[in-house]
């Protein structure tokens, strides 16, 4: 079975994100140190803009200028700050230019001219006043580009950690990714293994995860939980196979053995042994008949013929239908106590719904009991309670008497009827009127059964 499917799916996307994330935070880390630093650069260079401002404006005398002494103190300064500095008259002609200088120190028999001068490249520059009045400019510039020779290593070591860092986070992300992928991956191949094996049979296969991990541990209890009903209904089928192949022996053997009778002569076909031979084809009729209406209830298909009506008529007509199963028991029967309860549901179904009910509460109810139903209405819908006191049921069987061919304890299904099929016919109906039943019950105290149906009237 191949497992690294899902685990490397998982660390390929992590890996896949955390690259993303880091280049992309790398790119803008590495802009802002760019900005930043460029930021600081020309800062400097406009606080030495202004030094050298105040210096000129204070050494100016008008007539003669700036002396010797002054120019070179202004040179010494941008030979230590690296910088240039070029200074210009009102009428633009260039009175000092450290770029034409050797070293940055003075040329004193020299005169320094526009055409010696060199490009400043990216440059700061301000007028210079004297009592108010502009005598020349200044201009503050990098000899080396946008930043001096220190500069640029310092950006070089912070572009090192910065790919430093990178590397290092990616090797986290890495470790982590595979470390989480395989937390992930491990529970869902446990559940893939399940689930081969369900496949294969073995429906008694369950999931063991461990603590954590809310939502991959509900899909794991969801899937036992499916293997339970699996399991529930595997049993079911076999038990439903056992218990029709008994339904079916007894008539067809009686059938049989009277007809074999007939052709050898042993017996006269009288009205007495063909009555036997009726009952037992009637037997067979019905268990057919509760197939084919476990059938048509559970098909997805199912349209049902609303219409508003009057629930108690439908009601008072499947007791009626089902009295027989009372007679000789003196079981005392309450109906509902309202005469009109409106809900839109199809007829035919319902008084289905409820002959199989009241007539289990009958045939389940010894001599002198009681069946009583109650209706009561809710905001929403009506509420229909079948109530016996009858024989009651296991608490453990409590949760499958819906389920199909369960029958609960044979003996005593067996002997009173039916293969398991009605209740099982009630719930696909009665959720087929979008409604839900449920039953309560104690042994010996009898059982109720709650039907809740939409009472809109459509």
């Amino acid at each position: 079975m191949k497992t690294s499917g899902i685990r490397k799916e998982l660390f390929r996307s992590h890996i896949a994100v955390a690259l993303v994330s880091l280049v992309i935070i790398t790119i803008l880390v590495h802009a802002a140190v760019y900005v930043s630093f460029g930021g600081y650069v020309r800062s400097q260079q406009q606080a030495e803009l202004r030094v050298i401002v105040e210096e000129l404006s204070a050494a100016y005398t008008t007539g003669e200028g700036w002396s010797y002494s002054v120019l070179m103190t202004v040179a010494h300064r941008a030979m230590l700050r690296n910088m240039t500095v070029r200074i210009t008259d009102t009428d633009g002609r260039i009175v000092w230019d450290t770029s034409t200088m050797g070293g940055h120190m003075p040329m004193m028999d020299m005169p320094v001219s526009e055409e010696q001068s060199s490009p400043l490249g990216q440059t700061e520059q301000a007028a210079i006043l004297k009592d108010g009045a502009r005598i020349g400019t200044v201009q503050v510039g990098e000899t080396g580009g946008i930043f001096h020779e220190q500069e640029r290593a310092f950006l070089v070591r912070i572009n090192s950690w910065i790919w430093m860092a990178f590397a290092v986070v990616m090797l986290g992300v890495y470790v982590y990714s595979k470390m989480i992928s395989s937390r992930i991956s491990r529970p869902l191949l446990r559940m893939k293994e399940t689930a081969n094996q369900m496949t294969a049979g073995d429906l008694k296969s369950r999931v063991q995860l461990d603590e954590g991990q809310s939502e991959i541990r509900e899909l794991g209890d969801a899937l036992n939980d499916l293997a339970d009903k699996l399991h529930r209904q595997e049993q079911l089928r076999k038990n439903m196979t056992a218990d029709v192949a008994h339904e079916l022996r007894t008539p067809v053997a009686t059938i049989r053995s009277h007809i074999e009778a007939f052709q050898d002569g042993i017996w006269e076909p009288s009205a007495e042994k063909l009555e036997v031979c009726h009952q037992q084809a009637m037997q067979l009729a019905v268990l057919i008949q509760d197939l084919e209406q476990l059938s048509e209830a559970e098909n997805p298909v199912l349209k049902l013929q609303r219409e508003a009506l009057n629930l108690i008529p439908v009601i008072q007509e499947a007791q009626l239908a089902v009295q027989n199963l009372a007679d000789g028991k003196d079981i005392t029967y309450t109906p509902p106590e309202q005469s009109v309860v409106h809900i839109a549901g199809d007829r035919r179904r319902l008084l289905q719904i409820f002959v199989n009910l009241i007539g289990n509460a009958y045939k389940y109810t010894p001599a002198g009991g009681r069946v009583t139903i109650h209706v009561e209405s809710r905001e929403g819908y009506v509420e229909v309670h079948v109530q016996d006191t009858g024989l009651g049921i296991q608490a453990d069987e409590l949760p499958y008497i819906f389920e199909r061919f369960y029958r609960g304890e044979k003996s005593r299904n067996r002997k009173l009827g039916g293969a398991g099929i009605g209740l099982a016919v009630v719930k696909a109906l009665v959720e087929a009127h979008e409604g839900t039943i449920e039953a309560a019950s104690e042994i010996s105290s009898g059982t109720i059964v709650t039907v809740r149906l939409p009472n809109r009237v459509t």
